[in-house]
């Protein structure tokens, strides 16, 4: 069994050392471009003169002391909820 798993080993080796290579080639013939889709977005605005639209705005930050996510209340020291009490 040994051999056997030896031999898909060297298999997968050699695929992944030909994946490689393809890859450097493809980078050699095209360097430069980026074949994202936003990149194709962005160039075909460039190449038609129009300019891009502005970002979108960022949204403000939330504080993460003002809410809790599991009680949907002020998570502050002196606005605990009445039944939070201890009892002696």
């Amino acid at each position: 069994m040994t051999s056997a798993s030896t031999k898909v080993g060297e298999i997968f080796s050699a695929a992944g050392a030909a994946f490689t290579r393809l890859g450097e080639l493809t980078m050699q013939l095209h360097p430069e471009t980026d074949s994202s889709p936003a990149a194709a977005k962005r160039k075909a605005y460039e190449d038609s003169g129009v300019p891009l639209p502005p970002p979108p705005p960022t949204p403000p930050k939330k504080d993460p002391r003002k809410t809790s996510p599991d009680l949907g209340e002020s998570v502050h020291p002196g606005n605990r909820p009445a039944s939070s009490k201890s009892v002696p």
